[in-house]
Formats: structure tokens, C-alpha cells, sequence
């Protein structure tokens, strides 16, 4: 799902970032890029706006965040960050919420 979306906002010119979270590595990677500044729970996608990000955490149609996800969540928020957890079904149906997302917010 987090390919299908990073390539719609390819092709729609957004400006995003995405992190491994999701990706299995070895001890040694997962070391590395502890090491390098990534942080448990950050949200998958970030979209950069005029003037402020936009985190979405992608989840499938069952999925749950984790404690550290919530938290981080949390922290973000209490910053004035909009986070939003795009729980979908498939691939084209995760495209579809972050759209009407980034449509809410223009």
C-alpha cells in the first residue's frame, strides 16, 4: 500500500518522505539506522505542505498502532502537527483516503 501511495504523490508532485519502519532488517541495519535518527513509532509517510508536514500512518483494514505508535502520535500532536492514521482496505482505497486528506487540507 505505502508504494502505491508514494508513487500517486510522486506523479502528483507532492513533496513527502518515507521511512523502513516496515521493512524487515538485519540487527546490524536496524542498528544503523537507530544510529541515523530513526525513531519507533514515527508515522510512515511525512507530506510536506506550504508552511507545515502532514504524518499519515498506513495501517491495512484490521490494523491497530501500536503503544509507541499512539504515543509518538500523541507527542506529534501536542506540537500542532496533524497526524492521521489511514486504516484502508487496499491499495487504491489507501490513494483514495490520502487524497481526500490532502484535499481537507489545501
Amino acid at each position: 500500500m505505502q508504494a502505491a501511495i508514494v508513487q500517486w504523490l510522486f506523479r502528483n508532485n507532492y513533496l513527502y518522505t518515507a521511512d523502513m519502519a516496515g521493512v524487515r532488517l538485519t540487527p546490524s541495519q536496524a542498528s544503523k539506522i537507530k544510529q541515523t535518527g530513526m525513531v519507533a513509532g514515527h508515522p510512515d509517510l511525512t507530506i510536506w505542505l506550504s508552511k507545515r508536514p502532514v504524518f499519515i500512518e498506513l495501517k491495512n483494514a484490521k490494523g491497530r498502532l501500536t503503544r509507541v505508535q499512539a504515543d509518538r502520535h500523541s507527542s506529534l500532536r501536542s506540537l500542532g502537527y496533524i497526524v492521521h492514521v489511514v486504516k484502508a482496505k487496499s491499495p487504491n482505497d489507501g490513494i483514495e483516503q490520502v487524497k481526500e486528506i490532502l484535499d481537507g487540507l489545501a
